[in-house]
């Protein structure tokens, strides 16, 4: 099922500003952007969460987060600065009885992915390709996908 985000354009130039992939020296990343649309199946909500230069691996299956403990474990690898937005977006999601947060980093490289698509059995979140990706950029950029699905 595609998730898609509620304004491709400012998340890319929020994430990755002008400067960083152009080959300036900003390291600076953006806040976690919500979706524009419900979801009508099993994912009740998605999050990305980017930074320029956020370090990280890219996951192939998602990480239960249920409590703090787990998030700690999970940003572990993570910049500072991008743990603690990502720790920020976990805080400010709702997950009520019957659903589960996970987290997943999907992307690092020179984009954002527009959007995701969450998978699950295991749980597994896949960034949608980028239509016009950079070729290069002076830092990569780590990406962060925080879904909430129903139990």
């Amino acid at each position: 099922m595609r998730r898609l985000l509620g304004s491709t354009a400012a998340l890319l130039l929020a994430s990755c500003p002008l400067a960083a992939c152009a080959g300036g020296s900003d390291a600076g990343g953006s806040a976690a952007s919500p979706t524009s649309q419900p979801d009508s199946g099993y994912v009740v909500s998605d999050e990305l969460v980017s930074q320029t230069a956020g370090d990280g691996e890219i996951a192939q299956v998602a990480t239960p987060l249920p409590d703090q403990a787990a998030v700690d474990d999970f940003t572990r690898g993570l910049a500072d600065s991008l743990a603690a937005k990502v720790d920020e977006a976990v805080r400010r999601t709702q997950v009520a009885s019957g659903q589960q947060l996970y987290g997943q980093v999907v992307a690092v490289g020179c984009d954002v992915p527009p959007a995701v698509t969450v998978e699950r059995d295991p749980v597994a979140v896949q960034p949608e390709p980028v239509t016009s990706p950079k070729q290069e950029c002076f830092a990569p950029v780590t990406t962060v996908a925080l879904v909430v699905v129903l139990d």
